[in-house]
C-alpha cells in the first residue's frame, strides 16, 4: 500500500505540472506527459515498447480532464470561439481515432523518433517562431477539416492534445492569442476522447499488458495525473490572463526541446 500510494503521489506532483502548462498555453500537456511516463515506465523496469504504447494512451486519457478543466475555465472569461470548435470537432475525432489505430501498429522507437522530431520543430516555432501573418476569413469546411483531421491523426499517433498545432492555425486567421488558446483547449477534448478510447480498445487485445491496465492506459498514472491536472488547470487558465505569454512560451519551448533531443539521442543512436 505504501508503494502505491508513492506511486500514486508522483503522478499527482506530474499532473499538476501539466495542469498549469495546459491551462497558461492552450495545451493538452502531452508533451509532458509522454516523455515523464516513458522515463517513470522504465524506471519500473517496464519494457521498452510497451512503455511507449502505455505512456500515448495514458497520455491522452489524462488530457480528456486536463483539457476539459482548461476549456470551461476559457470559456468563463469569454476565450473560447465555440462556433470554430463545432466546424472544427469532427475532423479532430475521426483524425484521433485513425491516430489511436494507427499507433498500434508502428514500433515503439517509430513512435518515439517521431514524439522526438515533432516536439523539437513546435519548441523551435513556439520559441522564435514569427507570428502567422493572419487572414481575414476562416477556411472553408474542406480546409478545416484537413487540417483537423492531420491534427487529430498526429496527436492519436504520439500522445498529444495537438494544441500548438491548433494554436497556430487560430492565430492564422486572425484569433486573438487568448482566443488561438482558449478555443484550442476546447478543441483537444475531442482528440483526447477519441484518442484515449481508440487506444483502449486496440489494447484490450493485448495479453501482454502489465497488470493495472486497461487497454493500453496505465489507470494509477491516469487517475493521479487527471485528478491534479483538472485541479491546478484553472489556475494555469488564469495566470494566461496575466502574465506575459510569449515569455512563458519560450520557457516551454526550452524544456521542449530538450526532451526531444534527448527522445532522439536515445533512439538514434
Amino acid at each position: 500500500m505504501g508503494e502505491w500510494l508513492f506511486s500514486f503521489s508522483i503522478y499527482m506532483g506530474l499532473g499538476a505540472l501539466v495542469g498549469l502548462v495546459a491551462g497558461m498555453l492552450g495545451i493538452g500537456g502531452g508533451f509532458l506527459v509522454v516523455p515523464s511516463l516513458l522515463f517513470i515506465f522504465g524506471m519500473q523496469g517496464m519494457e521498452k515498447n510497451m512503455a511507449t504504447q502505455l505512456a500515448v494512451a495514458t497520455s491522452l486519457a489524462t488530457i480528456l480532464a486536463t483539457s476539459l478543466s482548461s476549456a470551461y475555465a476559457h470559456h468563463r472569461r469569454k476565450g473560447v470561439e465555440w462556433p470554430l470548435f463545432w466546424r472544427i470537432a469532427p475532423s479532430l475525432l475521426v483524425g484521433s481515432l485513425g491516430g489511436a489505430w494507427l499507433s498500434s501498429f508502428l514500433p515503439g522507437s517509430v513512435v518515439r523518433i517521431v514524439f522526438g522530431l515533432f516536439a523539437m520543430a513546435m519548441a523551435l516555432q513556439m520559441a522564435w517562431g514569427r507570428r502567422p501573418v493572419q487572414q481575414r476569413e476562416l477556411p472553408g469546411a474542406w480546409g478545416l477539416n484537413l487540417g483537423g483531421g492531420l491534427t487529430g491523426l498526429l496527436s492519436g499517433v504520439v500522445g498529444i492534445g495537438g494544441g500548438s498545432l491548433l494554436v497556430l492555425l487560430f492565430l492564422f486567421y486572425s484569433l486573438s492569442m487568448r482566443h488561438a488558446i482558449g478555443t484550442s483547449a476546447a478543441c483537444i477534448l475531442p482528440i483526447a476522447l477519441a484518442g484515449a478510447l481508440g487506444h483502449l480498445y486496440t489494447g484490450l487485445g493485448n495479453e501482454g499488458r502489465p497488470p493495472g491496465t486497461l487497454g493500453y492506459i496505465h489507470v494509477q498514472a491516469a487517475l493521479g495525473i487527471a485528478v491534479a491536472s483538472a485541479l491546478s488547470a484553472p489556475w494555469g487558465a488564469k495566470l494566461a490572463h496575466h502574465l506575459p505569454v510569449v515569455a512563458l512560451r519560450r520557457c516551454f519551448a526550452l524544456l521542449l526541446f530538450f526532451i526531444g533531443l534527448k527522445l532522439l539521442w536515445e533512439n538514434l543512436s
